[in-house]
């Protein structure tokens, strides 16, 4: 996958975590909220997330977002992060 291509999957990705949330200001906890996220949606983000791995970016909030080790971040942090990251790839 070209950088263009995962800064328009990232970016869509976002968007739509944005949305289950409610928009960027919504404070829903991690680990209750990512268990709604539609398994689609979340294969989606697992997937951008590991390529963004691939290209030298390990952003910890993004790591955060389904961790078993430390506490997860709210679903629109994550959200947040991966448009900034989205934003700033190319």
């Amino acid at each position: 996958m070209e950088r263009r291509k995962v800064q328009l999957e990232a970016a869509a990705v976002a968007d739509e975590l944005m949305r289950l949330n409610g928009g960027p200001e919504e404070p829903l906890i991690g680990l209750h909220r990512n268990r709604q996220i539609a398994p689609e949606l979340r294969q989606r983000f697992v997937k951008i997330r590991d390529r963004l791995i691939q290209l030298g970016i390990n952003d910890p909030i993004l790591a955060r977002f389904d961790s078993h080790t430390v506490a997860q971040e709210e679903t629109s942090a994550v959200a947040r992060q991966l448009a900034a990251v989205a934003e700033n790839l190319l």
